[in-house]
């Protein structure tokens, strides 16, 4: 967000500008993409049966379903994910897609281990590590950027503050 990084960069706090400048960009995303994802998603099964025609499989609008949920969040994700570079905060967005990665991992593994032990595989137990590794992510960007802006706001001098002799 090069807006971010421009206000990060003046000499007066600019921490409550770059907060409404996320506000602004979450509350976009959410009055556009809602009603989009809700469509997609309360029609799933009819707009992937005429996409699919003959190739239709009943899995598929589930699937689809629990990949909607996962991108929804992940798309709230994004202003805080730009923001946070903007603000020279990138290591904040490595260590958020670090934790979605261990995230994947570990319950990917604990489904095949539980798959091999009960000789079964379920295709929605994956897609809902998925879905949590994405919403923790996002939850983890809200809060480092909450937490960079604590010390942005700590370390940048302020209009109110009389300049040093």
């Amino acid at each position: 967000m090069p807006e971010a990084s421009r206000l990060s960069g003046m000499s007066e706090c600019q921490a409550r500008r770059i907060k409404e400048l996320i506000q602004r960009a979450v509350k976009g995303l959410l009055i556009t993409a809602t009603p989009l994802y809700l469509l997609l998603f309360v029609f799933a099964s009819p707009l992937t049966h005429v996409w699919l025609r003959q190739s239709f499989n009943p899995a598929v609008p589930s699937t689809l379903r629990f990949f909607l949920v996962g991108t929804f969040f992940s798309l709230l994700g994004t202003p805080y994910y730009y923001a946070l570079i903007g603000l020279g905060r990138a290591q904040f967005v490595l260590w958020a897609n670090a934790l979605q990665f261990v995230v994947c991992i570990v319950g990917v593994l604990a489904i095949l281990k539980t798959a091999k032990i009960e000789k079964t595989f379920e295709l929605p137990a994956v897609l809902g590590v998925a879905d949590i590794a994405l919403t923790l992510s996002t939850l983890v960007l809200v809060l480092l950027m909450a937490k960079a802006l604590a010390r942005y706001e700590q370390q940048a001098p302020s209009v109110l503050e009389p300049a040093a002799a």
